[in-house]
Order: structure tokens, then sequence, then C-alpha cells
């Protein structure tokens, strides 16, 4: 993952500090344990992707709740984080990352861009998850079924069917093909 750094002017960060955590976008403080953010990682690949931009920190006030450019201090200091991705991605074509800057905003934002991925990913901790609004939910075991077929990881003519041969080879629908389309056709030897 070749990782640029971009600048960006003071009104474009200003305007990057109000906007709102959604099903496509997430704000992360540098303090995040690299692996509770491969959660949010699984999440956006699970689903339809999305952006997270680690280096924004919320804080409570006497009003709630206010936004804050809080970047690394460096592009060294995000080396966990890449680590994550490698492990998570290891072929690169999943995530991908930028650096971005601003005059009068401390230090550096990673803007992670997370692509669906035609695989399920896990996190670090072993789960899979989706993203649904704004949070990263953890997939319980006939969602993650769901999940396999939904990507077309599992397929339904993979599934073996729980009948009896007979059933299938002599039943109405089988017979009227046969008979229309290839008289001489034995339906199990057809089939």
């Amino acid at each position: 993952m070749n990782i640029l750094t971009k600048a960006i002017s003071a009104d474009d960060a200003a305007e990057l500090l109000s906007i709102s955590e959604t099903h496509f976008l997430d704000l992360k403080s540098v303090d995040i344990k690299p692996a509770k953010l491969s959660k949010t990682i699984s999440a956006f690949a699970n689903t339809s992707g999305g952006e997270i931009f680690v280096g924004i920190n919320e804080q409570a006030t006497i009003d709630g709740k206010e936004r804050v450019w809080s970047g690394f201090a460096d592009e060294e200091a995000a080396n966990g984080i890449f680590q994550v991705i490698q492990e998570l991605d290891p072929l690169g074509g999943n995530v991908s990352g930028q650096f971005i800057s601003a005059d009068g905003y401390p230090g550096l934002v990673l803007v992670l861009t997370v692509f669906k991925s035609q695989s399920i990913i896990a996190a670090l901790d072993g789960n899979v998850y989706i993203r649904r609004s704004a949070q990263s939910l953890k997939v319980a075991d006939a969602a993650l079924e769901a999940l396999r077929f939904d990507k077309g990881v599992k397929s339904f003519e993979d599934e073996i069917a729980d009948v009896e041969q007979e059933a299938v080879t002599n039943s109405e629908m089988i017979i009227e093909f046969l008979l229309s389309t290839i008289p001489t056709g034995e339906p199990k030897i057809w089939l």
C-alpha cells in the first residue's frame, strides 16, 4: 500500500470536523487499539465499504460533544494500524490509505478507504462484523451463513437437498420437462 500525504485547506479540515458518522463513515481517535480498529475494517469490508478517519476525537463538553482534530505526530506513529491492515488484507486490495494535514491543525489524520470485499473478512478477534447505520455489529451464526450466500462465498447450488431421490426423479415437473424436451430420456439418468 503506497501511502501519500495530502494537505487540505483549513476550511476543508473544519468541514471534516462537522461530518456525521454514518453507514459509510467512521471517526476514530489515534489512541484506538489497532485490534479494535480491525472490527470497523471488517464491518466495512463485509458490507458496502466506507471511510475511516483516524485522528478525529470526540470530546465531551457542557453542550454535548465536540470533534477535535488530533492526528498522528508522524506517519510512523500509525505503523500498528498498517500491521493490522496487512493481516486483514495481505494482498492489499480491500483497503487504501492516505494521510491528510491542514495548517493550524495538529498532526496527520489517516484516511482509510475500505472497499467491499468479495470474501468474508474477520477482525483480529476472530469474529465477523457488518456495518449498520453508524455502528459495527458482530455477525451471529445464522447471519454469518446468510452473509456467505450474499457474498457468493457459498451457493444454494452446492447445498445437498434433504429429500429422497425418487421424489425428484419422479416429480411432475421433471416428467413434464423430459416428455416435452427429451421424450426418450430417463429422469434418473438425465438428472
